[in-house]
């Protein structure tokens, strides 16, 4: 009897601390710049026929994302990016390339008073595409890489600022992703700044 008593006093305890490390549901946008692209196979495809051509590596970046579960020191979190760019190769020949990705991460938090610095990883899917549009040659002169659709993984660090009374929480984050795309990998950068809406 005295065995029951303990073990359920123990599930007790543990469906209590459970509940009271359960910070909440959340949910947001966010922005910010995608820098150091690098998509060497585009690249040399547009070389190929402009050898002057250099890939611009910047690019803006909008998104939305999702706090899925919350604990004290280690969340969950999902989020959808999109990042684009178009740039003139020559004499009005625009190339359009742009990344879309869905990921998820973990990510585990030092609490402080008011700031919560994090570090995080994560695996998503990633798809890149490529269009030509404009100019007097186009198509025949330039082969595209195919748009695909690639697993990568992220690694993430970035800071929560925790306002008391508001349900609003400012954070900024830096990211690096790795998409293993056909012929040389895609890697980038994200600098990003976004609002998390808390749910009670």
């Amino acid at each position: 009897m005295l065995k029951k008593a303990l073990t359920l006093g123990a599930l007790l305890l543990v469906s209590a601390n459970a509940q009271a490390s359960l910070t909440g549901i959340g949910f947001g946008i966010h922005g910010g710049t995608i820098s150091g692209y690098n998509n060497l196979t585009l690249e040399q495809s547009v070389k190929a026929a402009y050898s002057d051509f250099s890939l611009n590596k910047n690019m803006p970046d909008i998104g939305f994302h999702v706090v899925v579960s919350t604990l004290r020191i280690v969340t969950i979190d999902g989020s959808l990016d999109y990042g684009w760019k178009k740039v003139d190769v020559f004499q009005g020949l625009n190339l359009t390339y742009s990344t879309l990705s869905a990921t998820a991460s973990v990510r585990g938090t030092i609490p402080l008073v008011i700031l919560g610095p994090y570090v995080g990883v994560g695996v998503g899917l990633y798809k890149n595409a490529y269009t030509l549009s404009g100019g007097p040659l186009g198509h025949n002169v330039i082969v595209l890489p195919a748009n695909q659709a690639k697993i990568g993984y992220l690694l993430k660090a970035g800071v929560d600022v925790h306002i008391p009374l508001i349900p609003l929480t400012p954070f900024a984050e830096f990211r690096y992703n790795h998409i293993p795309t056909s012929g040389n990998s895609t890697h980038y950068y994200q600098a990003l700044a976004g609002l998390t809406l808390n749910l009670p």
